[in-house]
């Protein structure tokens, strides 16, 4: 799960702070999450509903002190990131999520659309369309 948390935030640091979360989380409901069909997968809609949580309170909390959009110093982050960390962060927040769950973590598009609260179409077309992206931002074949 960390691994698809740093894909899908792009830190190493938030990724760890989100799992540990949903961890802590996950164990406090664990009467009715062990009752569940899939605990897994409750943990992994955990962690991508904090991650949802997470960017939405930045959203507003500089939106409420600052009047322009926060821009972060393309300098500052050039170290950390690889090609395939760029071309990622080209794709929507659905695709990237769509292409980690079913390219990365070989989920097929039924346990990804659970994840993701979608479904199976809707997950397999985002996870094609991400692809197609990064293709064109990896300078791949065209199919």
């Amino acid at each position: 799960m960390y691994g698809a948390m740093v894909l899908v935030t792009g830190s190493a640091s938030e990724s760890e702070e989100l799992v540990q979360e949903a961890f802590v989380r996950v164990w406090e409901r664990w009467e009715v999450v062990n009752g569940h069909p899939d605990p897994r997968g409750y943990l992994f809609r955990t962690a991508f509903n904090l991650v949802r949580q997470r960017r939405r309170s930045l959203r507003r909390a500089a939106a409420r002190f600052t009047a322009t959009p926060v821009h972060a110093d393309p300098f500052e982050r050039a170290d950390d990131l690889t090609d395939i960390a760029a071309a990622l962060g080209r794709l929507t927040r659905r695709q990237r999520t769509a292409v980690i769950l079913t390219d990365l973590l070989d989920l097929d598009s039924t346990e990804a659309a659970r994840l993701m609260g979608n479904r199976p179409g809707t997950v397999r077309s985002l996870a094609s369309q991400g692809r197609a992206v990064l293709r064109d931002a990896m300078g791949g074949p065209n199919e």
